[in-house]
């Protein structure tokens, strides 16, 4: 019986959006007010540089998320720039709230289908973090009026994890109160979403917005239980598990 499910975020939920441009010209403008002197080339520069150092890392090493302190305290050193623990702290804060300024919106049918399956689901988020953490993609997620109806959200950032690790699975579904069995997770990442669900015992649907449903490039053959190409179609598939269990 199918008790809980839980949801990716990025392009599952919300559409994915890039704020690299404003994060740059933030970080610019403060070391420009506080009389640090570096050119605009030189820190996009180096800010991709470190960037795409942790992305590479974070791929080979498949889990283990990096924070925004230490890729930003890595920036400034390769900048040779001496910024102190509370000009650090409020930079930090500053460019994790950037995407407060223009959320990000909803993927279509979302907040119809969360609604409706919340009335007999326990609901989660299980969501990887890049330089917007938790905190901050909670108030998105208020913002759009669908904050409510989750009864956890579990974001890398906080746990430390990127999925497919267990962890991120295994915190959703403890706090939810719900066996992997019984629950289902809904993402459009094989490697990452359905990969971990299904390594961790739960059945994974993944929404493919209409691509090849298996990635050539992988060396692991990644199946999901469904594919859909929109979040609606959700609510036929859990309905028929259900039927079918009661019987």
């Amino acid at each position: 019986m199918l008790h809980a499910i839980t949801f990716d975020l990025w392009n599952t939920l919300i559409a994915n959006r890039f704020y690299g441009n404003q994060r740059l010209d933030y970080l610019i403008d403060f070391l420009h007010d506080n009389s640090f002197k570096v050119s605009w080339d030189e820190l996009k520069e180096k800010y991709n540089r470190v960037l795409e150092k942790h992305r590479t890392t974070e791929k080979k090493f498949g889990i283990i998320h990096f924070q925004l302190e230490d890729r930003l305290i890595e920036l400034f050193t390769s900048l040779n720039l001496d910024i102190t623990p509370m000009l650090l702290k409020k930079i930090i804060v500053d460019l994790e709230d950037i995407m407060m300024l223009d959320p990000p919106p909803l993927m279509d049918n979302v907040k119809e289908t969360i609604e409706y399956l919340s009335k007999d689901f326990k609901l989660g988020l299980i969501s990887d973090t890049g330089i917007t953490p938790g905190r901050v993609l909670r108030k998105v997620l208020e913002k759009h009026e669908i904050l409510r109806y989750f009864q956890t959200t579990v974001f890398s950032n906080e746990t430390g994890y990127l999925k497919p690790s267990n962890v991120m699975f295994e915190t959703a579904l403890k706090e939810l109160g719900i066996k992997s069995p019984n629950a289902l997770h809904i993402g459009d990442l094989l490697q990452t979403d359905i990969k971990g669900a299904k390594d961790y015992g739960m059945k994974a649907i993944w929404i493919s917005y209409d691509r090849i449903p298996l990635e050539t490039n992988s060396k692991i053959q990644i199946t999901p239980d469904f594919i859909i190409s929109n979040i609606q179609e959700i609510i036929p598939i859990v309905e028929k598990l259900n039927k079918k269990n009661v019987k």
